[in-house]
């Protein structure tokens, strides 16, 4: 429901179950989505620490650093981010959430160039066994801009788009990484792309990257 622009019923259905079911852990995961759809992050940290409280995993705990990231709450993202990636060290996407994270803190920038190597090198570990994954190739053009390896950024970008236009968050990687590299009119396009496909805008409108 959630994922068709219904948040406000799938917000009381999912509410409705984890009330008859207080540890049905599915329910908590599809009442933080909603509620992250909605723009309401405190509300989507919330449902996702009762998922923690029953059944800890990496997903939840990233889910939360999400949250806490799209509420500038930095340093309290920092440490769920951190313990995703203990649990799963391996996830690119997870180091790159820390990257995220740790460029919007004073003093560490670097380190979030470090967060963003390990996320590249994680990233061409898995382009190593599929090359014509779209989505890991837009990740790594993220990475490459974040690294200011402009060449790497463009190529995989546009590799990534050949093998994955229709995929919405190809084209949510896209304009954060045009973003960054200051093309605007590229990063317009492909915003609206992504919200075309059903990203939705209030995920847009709290990225601090899109921040005036």
């Amino acid at each position: 429901l959630f994922g068709r622009g219904r948040t406000d019923e799938a917000i009381q259905i999912y509410q409705h179950l984890t009330q008859l079911e207080p540890s049905n852990v599915a329910a908590y995961n599809d009442l933080g989505a909603a509620y992250q759809f909605a723009g309401n992050f405190g509300e989507a940290a919330a449902a996702y620490r009762e998922v923690v409280s029953h059944q800890p995993n990496e997903l939840a705990y990233s889910n939360i650093g999400i949250n806490y990231y799209l509420l500038g709450r930095y340093k309290d993202a920092e440490v769920m981010t951190r313990q995703a990636i203990k649990i799963s060290p391996e996830d690119h996407t997870l180091w790159c959430n820390l990257g995220d994270v740790l460029t919007q803190l004073p003093d560490q920038q670097e380190h979030a160039r470090d967060a963003y190597r390990q996320a590249r090198k994680l990233a061409e570990q898995a382009l190593e066994v599929n090359p014509k994954n779209g989505p890991v190739l837009a990740f790594r053009a993220y990475y490459c801009a974040r690294l200011d390896d402009v060449d790497c950024a463009n190529t995989s970008l546009k590799q990534a788009l050949q093998l994955s236009e229709s995929n919405v968050y190809t084209h949510y990687l896209a304009a954060l990484t045009y973003l960054i590299l200051r093309n605007h009119q590229q990063a317009a396009t492909h915003m609206e792309g992504a919200i075309q496909l059903g990203f939705p805008t209030v995920l847009f409108n709290a990225d601090p990257l899109l921040a005036p």
